[in-house]
């Protein structure tokens, strides 16, 4: 992974345990900014930049890349779109965001 993604794996790290954290109850920190849409958000860019990396070193990108890229895209880009269409039930979006986001960040920090 290149810079870019381990820059943002950085960040993502205590991100997503402050979102595992709060979803749980279990310790809340007031933030002048929504944690859950940061994280979302920066899910969403790590994927893109992992398929951008991938095509920039001449990789072939098969179907396996972009049905992984889709599943760690998918909490973020529900939490996004269930902003504006709620569609599903909130409760469970910050959780299973903050899990994909640490695990996808402990990938990219190796």
């Amino acid at each position: 992974m290149g810079l870019i993604e381990k820059a943002l794996a950085i960040v993502m790290i205590p991100i997503s345990v402050l979102i595992i954290l709060e979803a749980f109850n279990v310790y809340q920190i007031a933030l002048p900014f929504d944690k859950i849409l940061l994280g979302a958000i920066l899910m969403v860019l790590l994927q893109v930049f992992v398929l951008i990396n991938m095509k920039m070193h001449d990789q072939d990108i098969r179907m396996i890349n972009i049905i992984t890229v889709i599943v760690f895209m998918l909490p973020g880009a529900l939490y996004i779109i269930n902003l504006y269409y709620p569609i599903i039930e909130n409760n469970i979006i910050p959780i299973l965001l903050g899990v994909m986001m640490f695990g996808e960040a402990l990938y990219a920090m190796h």
